[in-house]
């Protein structure tokens, strides 16, 4: 049997849903050379990730590696999932990253940011960010004034906040909320 039919027909005859992190474990262990390595990378012990691989095969059903006390091997289907996934994988990873990147820059930085409100919840719950133009939220997502303290914000940066906010709700068609001095969060 063809294993490429085999693994989509596996999945899909059954309508699973493929668990990204065990494919995530799987090309961790291939990329470590080892149950042992990949774990001490994950930091998570080797037995958990061997369950994870295993379970990842039994939803394929299809043999990935070849496991001897010496050596992991790629099976044809190991080897083809492998070299179909490894790179999807990193892609993903680095998009987690980089969103992960973007809210720390709208916490940690100054500026105006326009982010998913689920990546921000713990910004807006502990008073670090606060949102502007709750208008143009509902049309192109949320908009939020980033900035250290408002006690001895330069009038530079004030005056920045408020022509951006006047700007962005002339462009968008919004109405401010609040003045931009107000927008700002004591840290």
């Amino acid at each position: 049997m063809d294993t490429t039919i085999g693994i989509h027909h596996a999945i899909f005859a059954r309508n699973e849903t493929l668990d990204l992190n065990r494919l995530a474990l799987f090309v961790q262990v291939v990329q470590s050379g080892s149950f042992a390595e990949a774990s001490r990378r994950m930091g998570m012990p080797p037995t958990t990730l061997s369950r994870q691989v295993a379970q990842l095969e039994d939803s394929l059903q299809a043999r990935l590696l070849q496991r001897t006390t010496r050596k992991l091997t790629l099976t044809d289907a190991g080897r083809m999932l492998f070299d179909q996934c490894a790179a999807q994988i990193e892609v993903l990873r680095s998009a987690a990253q980089a969103l992960a990147g973007h809210n720390q820059a709208a916490v940690g930085g100054l500026g105006i940011c326009l982010l998913p409100v689920s990546s921000l919840q713990d910004g807006l719950r502990s008073g670090a960010l606060v949102q502007v133009l709750p208008a143009v939220a509902s049309s192109v997502g949320n908009l939020y004034v980033v900035y250290p303290s408002r006690r001895h914000v330069p009038r530079a940066v004030t005056a920045f906040v408020e022509m951006a906010v006047q700007r962005l709700a002339a462009l968008l068609g919004a109405t401010p909320e609040r003045a931009a001095p107000a927008a700002c969060a004591d840290r």
